[in-house]
């Protein structure tokens, strides 16, 4: 009998013994009945890691899954399936009935289910993973104390519980899970001392504290850490006093915030000489000026002094600093001029110095190719000219109640991606220049209580994504042009939500923007303004009827949406509250931003590219005002 060639034998085998060759069944129903805990009865999305599960008997080629290549038996090693993006369930998942099944699977090494809107308690069980290094189960909404059987996770080095809605302290137990080298629990509602003994744990790179209900014993012994930290986060952990000298001793951090805090005293110099990437120290009792050392950094990307009691002029050699992107010193006492060495930080991308006292009648001249996207400069002391240098990517410019004066530039369309420009309540005068209403991507405009006049172009229906303007309080004159009618983003309901900080890895909210509303000045929230469509017109000296296509209450002609839900009440120098959700606040994942922020601006450089998918809502009505 003529023996079969070794390549068509090993064929025939394969084909034959493919059922040896696939991942243990136990482990494959384990997973589809993981998998019908978090979908439900319904299909999964082409997008979802769930779409793949199934269609292949072998679940090691599932996406989302990888099994152990040494072993013919092929066991699965790790699950991830991060925020799997299908329809939500209602009810929500059960943690407990969701973890159940992959309880069985004792070889997992790896875990990922984070941001799979988990509801309830954390179940028994987690003794079955004795090879467990990696467990993410962060944004969700799990419930109760962190369970002891995690104590039995001894190889355990990545655990991340954060966001969710665990309770009680930190247990005692985490002090003996000496493998771990990043702990995240930030954004829970844990109680309690902070304990020292976290910092004897001599592999901890990474501690997330943030956001919860902790205390931090500023009045115990000094604290000799015995680890060497690269990222620490104690925001909102009621720390007070001076800066703590232990962390002078961290050769290694690179990522450091300890805002909204009661910390007080000056800005030490052995910050500035430990070169961190990250220093965000708002919302505490911060005195005293900037040092200039902190400039000298190579390193330094993030610097967030916003909201503190410093003071003093800017820094001249600001812009050595040629790393920074997000500059917000914004909510201080700075004075004197803005430092000509400003456009010098070539990868700005965010700049706040609003509620400061700072003056000036001249401006450092941004080159046209920088990134710089955001720009508030609003409540000081600035006069002159409006300034427009701020290149051509500037998405958000704030300059509203300064000193400015003279006329609207007529190169306003140079900013041609502008989506939000705010003016108010300067001495801006003349007319309305045509530049103005060359700008495609204008979505909000606010030029309130200036000196404004002549009458309102019939170019304005050019600005087709306008959904909120604001002329209030000039000398604006003449008929109101029937144009107006035509601003289809006042009119049409949107299929898209998108901002600015969608473009962000970590959570980013901007400041509110003010408007007449019924008599009183109130805010429109910065995250919902896609609902919203306002036109105020008001204390001018127009003519005319009110343009077809208008509606609202406040000229009496009802509206086919619902009403408007009305805009929280503020005063119009109210500063922005302190807290752990302040206008700006920073929740972990800065690193691998920069990646996704320059993929958008070669790519497209739209907005919402890599924000979250935001459920289309109804528009709601316009709010107009004459």
């Amino acid at each position: 009998m003529p023996r079969l060639p070794p390549t068509i034998f090993l064929v025939t085998f394969l084909l034959y013994y493919h059922p040896l060759m696939a991942c243990p069944d136990d482990h494959r129903q384990a997973l589809l009945q993981f998998k019908s805990t978090l979908t439900g009865t319904g299909t999964a999305k082409p997008s979802s890691p769930f779409h793949s599960w199934g269609s292949h008997p072998d679940c090691c080629t599932w996406q989302g899954i990888t099994c152990h290549p040494g072993l013919p038996s092929r066991p699965v090693t790790a699950v991830a399936v991060p925020g799997f993006d299908d329809p939500p369930q209602n009810p929500p998942p059960d943690a407990a009935a969701a973890l159940s099944p992959l309880f069985r699977i004792r070889t997992l090494d790896t875990l990922d289910i984070s941001g799979n809107s988990l509801h309830g308690y954390l179940p028994a069980g987690f003794s079955n993973w004795t090879q467990l290094s990696y467990l993410d189960a962060s944004s969700n909404a799990l419930a109760g104390a962190i369970p002891p059987q995690i104590s039995h996770l001894t190889r355990l080095r990545h655990l991340d519980l954060g966001k969710n809605k665990l309770t009680g302290p930190i247990p005692a137990f985490v002090r003996e899970m000496a493998a771990l080298e990043t702990l995240r629990l930030e954004g829970n509602s844990l109680s309690g001392d902070i304990p020292s003994w976290l910092f004897d744990l001599r592999n901890l790179t990474v501690l997330y504290l943030s956001n919860n209900k902790l205390t931090w014993k500023s009045d115990g012994p000094e604290l000799r850490p015995r680890c060497m930290l690269s990222r620490l986060s104690l925001r909102s952990c009621a720390m007070s006093g001076g800066s703590p000298l232990w962390l002078s001793a961290q050769k290694g951090l690179d990522f450091l915030d300890l805002g909204d805090n009661h910390l007080t005293g000056v800005i030490p110099r052995w910050l500035a000489d430990l070169d961190l990437g990250s220093i965000i120290l708002s919302d505490n009792n911060l005195t005293g000026t900037v040092p200039a050392q902190l400039f000298e950094s190579r390193s330094l990307s993030i610097l967030d002094l916003s909201r503190n009691r410093l003071s003093g002029e800017l820094p001249r050699n600001m812009g050595k600093a040629r790393a920074i992107m997000i500059l917000l010193l914004g909510g201080n006492n700075f004075s004197g001029p803005l430092p000509p060495s400003l456009p010098s930080i070539y990868r700005l991308l965010m700049m706040d110095l609003s509620e400061n006292n700072l003056s000036g009648s001249s401006f450092p001249q941004f080159s046209s190719d920088t990134f710089l996207a955001y720009v508030d400069l609003s409540n000081n002391h600035f006069s002159g000219q409006i300034p427009v240098s701020f290149g051509t990517e500037i998405r958000i410019l704030a300059l509203g109640e300064n000193n400015f004066s003279g006329a609207l530039p007529g190169n306003l369309s140079s900013m041609a991606s502008l989506q939000h420009l705010d003016l108010h309540s300067n001495m801006v005068s003349g007319k309305l220049p045509p530049s103005l209403f060359q700008i495609p991507t204008l979505q909000s405009l606010n030029l309130r209580n200036n000196l404004l006049r002549g009458p309102i172009p019939t170019s304005v229906s050019n600005l087709t994504a306008l959904r909120i303007l604001d002329l209030s309080g000039n000398r604006l004159a003449g008929r109101i042009p029937p144009a107006m009618g035509n601003l289809t983003g006042m009119i049409q309901t949107p299929t898209t939500f998108s901002s600015v900080s969608d473009l962000f890895t970590f959570v980013l909210d901007f400041h509110d923007i003010s408007v007449n509303w019924k008599g009183k000045l109130r805010t429109l929230a910065s995250k919902s303004l896609d609902i919203y469509s306002l036109l105020d017109l008001s204390n001018n000296e127009l003519l005319g009827e009110i343009p077809a296509g208008l509606c609202g209450i406040q000229i009496a002609v009802a509206c086919s949406a619902s009403s408007q839900p009305p805009p929280q009440t503020t005063d119009e120098g109210g500063k922005s509250s302190k807290g752990g959700d302040g206008w700006f606040s920073w929740e972990g994942a800065i690193a691998g931003y920069l990646v996704g922020f320059f993929l958008a601006m070669v790519v497209s450089y739209v907005l919402g590219t890599y924000g979250p998918a935001v459920k289309p809502m109804k528009k709601l009505a316009a709010c107009v005002g004459v």
